[in-house]
């Protein structure tokens, strides 16, 4: 058995391509494990500005075209994978695996999508003073700042803020504070000082808290668990989604699955989610299983919720990740299927 790890210069994209679909950023995480070659990831944008899909082509180093696959689809009444709104969220995973027999260590692989003034912080110290509970995780903080509809730069100096621990703490050296903001993230002096700003005034209304959990930060080895062990792993919830389509309860509990290769882990999940249904359609849960630095491992969307359903959705899904991986938190959302709307000419350019 074989794992290893493609490295980020040795995946290209087509950054015109994404800019042109709405995408920021895309985070991915490539690997080979045996024959199997998997890249797995997240699209990190405020709203995509059509429909698309992902391509994945491998190449040898002579150029020489080895294989060419699509993402994955996503399920709903019928499996799509397109990637659509309203479906779409921030950091909206994705995942690209292929049989790849004997594929040489100089593969280069592509990955390309087919198809400032700033504001007050108002908005967004409002947005935390009433939820304390976003600054647990910055994956549902950034997804409920998308209603704020944040520039670039704001969203991406709040991101600073959660991260050096302005959201949690307030600053007590502003100079001191400045200095590393503008040495470890090369923030200009107007930028560090909206961050201060930022620090201050939601000190004001926000008592202080502390970072999450440290055993999540420094992440959980499966390797110190016995299968069957339950995990204390955090489960993140989106209680918004969950309140907009009528979700009343959502129980489970993680635990380590057997292990049939020694460079794969798989974590069981099992529980119920209670609903009181309010659309006439499908509904699809994400789960998704993140590392200590916040990058997607593996997701299931197997999980659905029928039309009119009334009965409690059964969740039982494995999700398998490499074996030298930690893992740090579960998130649970709940989403539109997307065969839906793949079908509709709304996001056609």
């Amino acid at each position: 058995m074989t794992l290893r790890y493609l490295p980020p210069s040795k995946i290209l994209r087509d950054r015109a391509w994404e800019k042109e679909f709405g995408i920021d950023d895309l985070q991915m995480l490539a690997y080979i494990h045996d024959d199997s070659f998997t890249v797995i990831g997240q699209i990190q944008a405020k709203e995509i500005t059509c429909r698309f899909y992902m391509v994945l082509v491998a190449y040898a180093k002579d150029g020489t075209m080895l294989f060419n696959t699509e993402n994955y689809p996503y399920d709903g009444k019928f499996t799509t994978n397109v990637i659509v709104n309203p479906p779409f969220f921030l950091l909206f995973p994705f995942i690209l695996k292929t049989i790849a027999t004997s594929l040489p260590k100089s593969t280069t692989a592509k990955l390309f999508s087919k198809v400032t003034t700033m504001i007050k912080t108002d908005a967004i110290i409002t947005l935390i003073a009433s939820n304390r509970t976003l600054l647990s995780d910055w994956a549902t903080l950034s997804y409920h700042l998308q209603s704020l509809r944040l520039s670039s730069l704001e969203y991406n100096l709040t991101r600073v803020c959660w991260e050096f621990g302005l959201l949690f703490d307030e600053p007590t050296n502003d100079e001191k504070t400045s200095e590393q903001l503008q040495t470890e993230y090369g923030l200009s002096p107007a930028a560090s000082r909206w961050c201060l700003d930022l620090a201050h005034q939601l000190a004001a209304q926000l008592p202080s808290t502390t970072p999450p959990d440290a055993q999540a930060q420094s992440g959980i080895d499966l390797n110190d668990y016995q299968t069957k062990d339950q995990l204390p792993l955090p489960i993140i919830r989106d209680t918004v989604m969950e309140e907009h389509f009528g979700i009343t309860n959502v129980n489970c509990v993680a635990r380590k699955a057997y292990q049939f290769d020694e460079d794969i882990f798989q974590v069981q999940l099992t529980g119920e989610i209670a609903i009181q249904p309010r659309f006439d359609i499908e509904i699809v849960i994400f789960i998704m299983l993140y590392n200590e630095r916040s990058e997607l491992l593996a997701y299931d969307t197997h999980t659905l919720i029928k039309e009119y359903q009334v009965t409690p959705t059964i969740i039982d899904c494995e999700l398998t990740f490499p074996a030298d991986q930690k893992i740090a938190k579960l998130m649970i959302r709940p989403n539109f299927e997307s065969w839906t709307f793949a079908l509709t000419d709304k996001y056609d350019k």
